[in-house]
């Protein structure tokens, strides 16, 4: 019988795909370890072919710390008692957030192998808690060969970002995060049509926004003459074509996205959550920040204004965009990170 790993995961996007990109080496390397994947309700979407063996928990957000701390406990005991009715389960491996709680906890109780990934510049609270239990394994992935898996792992090494001429179009990507963001919808949009006409008439922008969101923001551009492609959701084979043709991308500092921007060398405006857990997002757009990769503003603060005037200083600097890049390139972690999680797995746990 082949043993299994459990890839215990948070709900959200940022969280399951990097733990799908592993899971899927695993199975590749033919190395006789199967995967199952645990996680809420809201990571059932993410998971693609592993969705029918995934084992789902309850971990209903907005409760009360005392409700939440019970469902955390509830749902370990049911870990546990699932660990030993499978003992074909030689380890777990915990991704981050929350609903990765029970599984990772679990497992070290159990004593079967437990590793943890950390995708963030700084510890997340549910790593920081499980650190107080037996760990085998931590991987941080700002830390050098490790990384976060992104669905572009293998473009990275042969992409070079050149920034357009100045007779083309100036390309912008907006993102505002897998849950979405009025904030950086609203004030990118505001900040695009505030342009001057001879800017705004040399720019296209590609905006990822809320379907609610949808109707206002193409209206808005369309009134100002912008090149815009606005969609609620952009696939893996739009977000390649993107990726490698934009000059900036102005967006939230979610760990997904800064392993993607990292990985093409994208120069970045960063707009990081400012309710973000542990201030994780604030942590990785000042790594990206501190070396000359992006420009950070601050949440609180953020008008059309500012974000306008930083907009057209990109514009005119197309020299500054190829030394952004430069610095992002440094962070020589992103290629093949998958392989090389999937091998540490691999390791520990045979």
């Amino acid at each position: 019988m082949n043993k299994t790993v459990i890839m215990a995961t948070g709900g959200t996007g940022g969280h399951v795909f990097p733990a799908v990109s592993v899971a899927e080496k695993i199975i590749e390397s033919q190395c006789g370890i199967d995967v199952v994947f645990a996680t809420d309700n809201r990571g059932l979407k993410y998971l693609g072919e592993f969705k029918d063996n995934a084992i789902v928990q309850n971990m209903k957000s907005k409760i009360g710390v005392l409700g939440f701390y019970w469902l955390v406990c509830l749902n370990t005991l049911k870990a546990i008692v699932y660990l030993h009715s499978n003992r074909n389960v030689a380890g777990v491996v915990g991704f981050g957030g929350y609903p990765s709680v029970p599984f990772t906890l679990a497992s070290s109780l159990c004593r079967r192998k437990t590793i943890i990934h950390e995708q963030n510049a700084i510890i997340g609270r549910a790593n920081k808690m499980l650190l107080n239990f037996r760990v085998d394994k931590m991987l941080m992935a700002f830390e050098e060969d490790v990384g976060t898996p992104t669905r572009f792992d293998d473009m990275y090494e042969e992409f070079k970002y050149s920034p357009s001429p100045e007779s083309s179009e100036f390309k912008i990507l907006a993102l505002g995060g897998s849950q979405g963001s009025k904030i950086v919808t609203y004030n990118v949009s505001k900040a695009i049509v505030s342009l001057p006409s001879n800017i705004r008439e040399k720019i296209h922008i590609y905006h990822q926004v809320r379907r609610d969101e949808l109707p206002s923001i193409q209206k808005a551009y369309e009134s100002a003459s912008v090149s815009a492609t606005v969609q609620d959701f952009f696939n893996e084979d739009e977000m390649r074509d993107i990726y490698t043709n934009v000059d900036i991308t102005i967006s939230r500092s979610g760990a997904s996205t800064m392993f993607e921007i990292i990985g093409f060398g994208i120069p970045a405006v960063l707009v990081p959550f400012a309710q973000s857990v542990n201030g994780d997002q604030k942590a990785n757009a000042e790594r990206l920040s501190s070396i000359g990769g992006a420009i950070v503003l601050d949440e609180a603060s953020i008008s059309p204004e500012i974000l306008a005037s930083n907009i057209k200083s990109l514009f005119a600097h197309r020299n500054q965009l190829e030394e952004m890049s430069k610095a992002i390139k440094k962070i020589n972690i992103n290629a093949n990170s998958a392989t090389r999680i999937a091998n540490e797995i691999i390791n520990i746990v045979k």
